[in-house]
């Protein structure tokens, strides 16, 4: 019994972990990291350039309009968190800098600072990975298999 739970755990995640992948790799894109767009100034254009890229996957995996629709509420729904994370990211960041730049540096500030941070991405990760297995549970298993053959090709 021990083992069928171990074989279907495995199963998931070679499941799981492509898709991740393709999150974690599209993620930086869609948050406008890259030289492409402009930062997203708020939760609506972030949810566009997370439909943008979504599009772009759903095209290659020849997504039905239903599984688009899905996909699109998904993060429609997590795009605000994600902003918020991203907003929140920006001024922490400003706080370690300020740190950084004192007169006279303070351990103290920059232990919070730091701890502010490890939180932010955690929570990033938590959305993120909420995401990216709701949207892998819109995907048929024909699908995410074709996501992973895909995504091997990147392995080398």
């Amino acid at each position: 019994m021990e083992t069928t739970t171990k074989s279907r755990l495995r199963r998931a995640l070679w499941i799981a972990l492509p898709v991740l992948a393709v999150g974690l790799v599209a993620l930086p894109r869609a948050l406008a990291w890259g030289h492409h767009h402009p930062r997203a100034q708020n939760a609506q254009e972030l949810n566009d350039h997370l439909d943008h890229g979504l599009e772009h996957l759903l095209d290659k995996l020849d997504a039905t309009d239903a599984q688009r629709e899905q996909a699109s509420a998904i993060t429609a729904r997590h795009a605000p968190e994600l902003f918020a994370i991203m907003s929140e990211g920006r001024a922490t960041r400003q706080e370690l800098k300020a740190v950084l730049l004192a007169e006279t540096l303070d351990k103290a500030r920059l232990d919070a600072a730091h701890a502010k941070l490890d939180a932010l991405a955690a929570r990033a990760t938590d959305v993120g990975l909420a995401s990216v297995f709701e949207l892998a549970e819109v995907l048929t298993p024909a699908q995410r298999k074709q996501l992973a053959e895909r995504l091997a090709r990147f392995d080398d």
